[in-house]
């Protein structure tokens, strides 16, 4: 018995049915992908177009409410100036 050490070992034909199985499963999920990116939201752009009957609402904007000034010297002893001009009066009058 002697063995032909020169031929390879046999191997398996490729199974044509499953690569084409996974290659269309492959493609699918690439092309949904795709349109959803397309299709889909794309970022939460806030400048995009609204459909017809979408509701919107507004941004409240808070402005800070400047306080008077005072006229006082005990009320703006050790506090912070409200304005420049507080700061003046105070200066003028309570020194």
């Amino acid at each position: 018995m002697i063995e032909d050490v020169d031929e390879p070992p046999e191997q398996d034909a490729p199974n044509v049915a499953a690569i084409a199985v996974m290659g269309f499963m492959v493609g699918l999920i690439l092309w949904l992908g795709g349109a959803c990116l397309v299709l889909g939201d794309g970022g939460g752009d806030s400048d995009r177009t609204l459909s017809p009957g979408s509701v919107t609402t507004p941004q409240a904007r808070i402005t800070p409410t400047r306080l008077a000034d005072r006229t006082n010297c005990a009320e703006i002893r050790n506090t912070d100036y409200r304005s420049q001009t507080e700061r003046q009066w105070f200066l003028a009058n309570c020194t």
